[in-house]
């Protein structure tokens, strides 16, 4: 090799040499970050928050999204089953103590109405009664509140569950529910599928109210049997006072944000209506809470 040649090579090399080190450099502080990144706690999962301090629900595997307590007996076939109550008859209501007639205790995502001595009024009066909806309703008994209540066989459109008005039974229990009631003397009562209908009518019924779990039964809150999900509801209950209560959450609100919201009330009973796309609410005429898609469902509690 030339003089010339190995002085060529010399320089050659002597330019590589830097550049290796520096990919080698480059090459080490790529592997050292990843390992460091590997290292950092992973960031949890975001998932949309409750519109409440509370847990979120979560949504059931049963295919209408309700899970239903299956530790209570059914009672069935106790008691005369007619097919229709006759004209639905106003109930007074008998409170405790005297204020306002009503009250709008809402507070953002969930709506609530207090009924101080209402008068009271269920609207299904058979399985024949028809869907209507909340305006005609509205339009009927202006000057009111209106609830959605019962379930409903999307089917045949006729109100589900365990149903009496006027002080007879029009539906008798036929699978596991809970039921609100409303007796002659102006009082209120919570019941699950494990008291026979013979028993609640003895005890003065004029008329109940039905669909899933029971929240609060006889100042006791009971634990949540996942029908409170994570769907709009529908709630009837009564105080101490025995003042009534009608109350709407949107979707997401948690069992805890329920019992949260209502934790001052000194509720006495609290049963779960149908909810959904049925959920909705007025007061005096004026819409607290719109059904989603201006649903006709054949059940409201009204009050007056």
């Amino acid at each position: 090799m030339s003089n010339y040649k190995v002085k060529h090579y010399r320089r050659k090399k002597s330019k590589l040499v830097p550049i290796l080190l520096t990919c080698l450099i480059l090459i080490g502080l790529a592997i050292a970050a990843v390992f460091v990144l590997s290292k950092q706690p992973k960031k949890a999962k975001v998932t949309p928050s409750s519109t409440h301090s509370a847990q979120n629900p979560t949504k059931t595997t049963e295919s209408n999204s309700y899970s239903s307590s299956s530790s209570a007996p059914v009672a069935s076939g106790t008691a005369e089953v007619v097919a229709d109550t006759g004209e639905a008859q106003w109930v007074q209501l008998k409170s405790k103590e005297k204020t306002e007639k009503f009250t709008d205790l809402s507070n953002g995502s969930i709506k609530i109405i207090k009924a101080n001595n209402p008068q009271v009024l269920k609207t299904a009066t058979s399985l024949q009664s028809p869907a209507i909806w909340m305006a005609d309703v509205v339009a009927q008994y202006p000057g009111t509140a209106i609830m959605n209540t019962s379930g409903f066989n999307m089917e045949t459109g006729a109100a589900a569950g365990f149903q009496i008005n006027n002080g007879k039974v029009f539906e008798d229990w036929s699978g596991s529910g809970s039921t609100f009631v409303v007796n002659t003397d102006g009082t209120c009562a919570a019941y699950d599928s494990s008291t026979p209908a013979s028993e609640i009518i003895q005890k003065g019924a004029a008329m109940s109210f039905s669909f899933a779990g029971i929240i609060m039964k006889d100042g006791a809150v009971l634990p949540s049997d996942g029908s409170f999900d994570w769907k709009k509801h529908s709630l009837i209950g009564n105080d101490k006072d025995n003042n009534l209560y009608l109350i709407v959450t949107d979707t997401n609100y948690g069992y805890e944000g329920l019992l949260q919201a209502i934790s001052t009330f000194d509720m006495q009973n609290l049963v779960l209506m149908d909810g959904g796309g049925s959920s909705q609410l007025t007061l005096n005429g004026e819409t607290l809470f719109p059904s989603e898609d201006n649903r006709a469902v054949p059940d409201y509690v009204v009050l007056k």
